[in-house]
């Protein structure tokens, strides 16, 4: 008897201790799993992935299921959830260099990377999935809102995730993990055809206002991917370029193992997977873990850019323009001048009893126009620590050709004054429609002079950079 109770513990204790080792292989051990020891037996035919793209297009974007194809689309893992910042979301594009497109995949397993490894070779079973893309008006398609193609389970007018007893179905693993190259693009080159697929940008930035400065004007640290106070669900930091006026924001998850990681605080490269905004009106960046961002060299801030130091958070009001109460530019003030010699010129606008600054270039059928607001001299010289903000909204945008601008030297001509850029950033706004109306500073201009004009600079060519803006609201504060 005695016997027969240990041989019993020592079973019940075998068995705990395999159990223990399953549930941490599958949870925590993960050397081995991306190993597949042979090719999955495909019994159907091998399609491009541009043939789940075509049966999108053939059916105007809206939901499209299939059934009785027996196909299979090949694709290459290039999303991974090591990081934290997807979930439940394989992302695939259709060769591992050179792509010339890209799906989500919506799967109910997290997580995925020790299934599916960046790089690896998949082949879709397309029967019984659904293919859909959200967009606004298929019409203006892709100048218009619209979301990532995706694959999925049809749930009515909704694409739902693959089950977890159905991934492995609808997604079989091949034993080739291939080396991603990353598609080198520029904020010029950005398409539809390169959302969901892994892209590099190089010689970019984070943006000024997301460091922290000495009294020097040197940076000393940053703020974090996700972790500031109040950040939830996708974060978004913008970067920029430092060869152009290109901009856009990454994407990291609140949830990331990353979201405390402080940003780079240099220039470099930033890689990830292209995706769109929540509304789908911008593209973005998801990035897999911060080792997607190679900023370690010198930042490429513009020289010319004032900085006077941190902002004084003063309140005292030493000018402001709401437009108001003006019949033209002139009548308080302001210069309008477009100094390549076409007509386009800014103008008031009225909406809802409220007046603003406008200017867009779009049917202009100007090219190359370079266009200023001028504001009157605002005398700073019996104040200190003073602010300069103001509201802008952004519309109909097709590129970042706003830029405001201080000189306490006017000449009368803006193409001969010698400006100082002002560290402010342009609202981001809609590709298509109209945005909101948003604060942009306070910026510090206490170092500027003591007479001193503020300055818009429009520069752009119809059709291709016409962006909508309205101004308002200017105002300087000090003490």
């Amino acid at each position: 008897m005695k016997n027969l109770r240990i041989n019993y513990f020592l079973m019940l204790l075998f068995i705990g201790a395999s159990t223990m080792l399953t549930s941490c292989v599958q949870d925590d051990d993960y050397a081995d799993l991306n190993i597949v020891e042979e090719e999955p037996n495909i019994d159907g035919t091998i399609v491009d992935l541009s043939t789940v793209y075509n049966e999108l297009v053939t059916n105007e974007y809206q939901n499209f299921t299939f059934e009785e194809t027996n196909n299979y689309a090949e694709a290459y893992v290039v999303s991974s959830d090591e990081g934290g910042n997807f979930y439940k979301k394989l992302v695939v594009q259709d060769k591992p260099e050179n792509p010339t497109i890209g799906f989500a995949i919506g799967i109910d397993i997290t997580p995925a990377f020790t299934r599916y490894a960046f790089g690896q070779k998949v082949y879709i079973k397309l029967d019984g999935l659904t293919v859909g893309q959200q967009v606004d008006n298929v019409q203006y398609y892709p100048n218009t809102e619209f979301n990532e193609p995706t694959l999925g389970i049809n749930n009515g007018s909704e694409i739902d995730d693959i089950p977890a007893s159905q991934v492995e179905k609808h997604i079989l693993r091949s034993s080739e993990i291939a080396t991603i190259v990353p598609d080198m693009i520029s904020f010029d080159d950005l398409s539809a055809e390169n959302v969901n697929t892994f892209v590099q940008f190089s010689e970019v930035q984070f943006k000024r206002s997301l460091m922290r400065y000495d009294e020097d004007g040197n940076v000393i640290s940053s703020i974090t991917y996700a972790g500031e106070p109040g950040d939830e669900y996708d974060v978004e930091r913008t970067f920029l370029s430092c060869v152009s006026n290109g901009q856009m924001p990454i994407s990291t998850s609140a949830f990331s193992d990353f979201k405390s990681v402080s940003l780079p605080q240099g220039s470099g490269t930033l890689s990830g997977v292209l995706s769109r905004t929540y509304y789908g009106d911008n593209y973005t960046l998801f990035m897999r873990t911060p080792e997607d961002a190679d900023m370690t060299n010198e930042r490429c801030d513009d020289p010319n850019i004032l900085y006077c130091g941190i902002p004084n958070d003063s309140n005292s009001i030493v000018y402001e323009e709401n437009f108001n109460s003006a019949t033209t530019f002139a009548s308080i003030g302001w210069d309008n001048i477009n100094v390549t010699g076409g007509n386009l010129s800014y103008v008031l606008t009225n909406f809802q009893g409220d007046k603003y600054a406008q200017i867009s270039g779009f049917q202009s059928g100007e090219t190359n126009y370079e266009v200023w607001l001028v504001s009157p001299e605002i005398d700073l010289s019996s104040t200190t620590d003073e602010d300069l903000s103001m509201r802008i909204q952004t519309n109909h945008n097709n590129g970042v050709i706003l830029s405001m601008h201080i000189t306490d030297n006017y000449t009368g001509d803006p193409a001969t004054t010698e400006w100082k850029a002002l560290d402010l950033e342009v609202p981001n706004g809609p590709s298509s429609g109209f945005g909101n109306f948003q604060d942009v500073g306070p910026t510090n201009i206490s170092c500027a002079g003591d007479n001193v004009r503020i300055a818009f600079k429009y520069v752009g060519s119809d059709p291709d950079a016409t962006t909508r803006y309205h101004i308002d609201d200017i105002k300087v504060t000090g003490n």
